[in-house]
């Protein structure tokens, strides 16, 4: 599917940029040297640019998100065609792990959500809330490791 895309395949085993720090556990000792992905990619847009601008609220000015949450989840196949296939479903209802991206630090956390209904909760390791600063929250979902 992200060969027919239109996006540029920036995936680690196929371009350059990606390293591993050998003091981290895998998966999470990957990391990028974005400007040498951006050298492999003629015409991508800069972070958070659409149409060559920066993105912007009609409101606010540019987009930005105080934090960022990577909440890891079962992904499956969708019942729904697209293109011709089925695409990725990353299932949010359950319970899993997540990280907190928030002033410059990461927090591993645990993510509950019942019910497709209701809203996910965010519990730290000694099962206190996650507390989040003001604003928007992107959350991005990531298949569980």
């Amino acid at each position: 599917m992200v060969g027919r895309a239109r996006i540029i395949d920036l995936y680690d085993g196929r371009v350059r940029g990606y390293f591993r720090d050998p003091g981290r556990a895998a998966p999470h000792n990957l990391y990028a040297r974005s400007s040498q992905l951006l050298a492999q990619a003629p015409g991508a847009s800069q972070a958070r640019e659409m149409d060559g601008k920066p993105a912007r609220a009609a409101a606010d000015g540019q987009l930005a998100a105080p934090a960022v949450v990577i909440q890891y989840s079962k992904v499956r196949t969708s019942r729904f065609l697209e293109a011709g296939t089925r695409p990725p479903y990353a299932q949010s209802t359950g319970t899993g792990t997540a990280v907190v991206l928030r002033g410059g630090q990461a927090y591993d956390v645990r993510w509950s959500r019942p019910d497709a209904d209701g809203g996910t909760a965010f519990t730290t390791a000694s099962r206190q809330p996650m507390t989040f600063a003001r604003g928007p929250v992107w959350v991005v979902l990531a298949a569980a490791p």
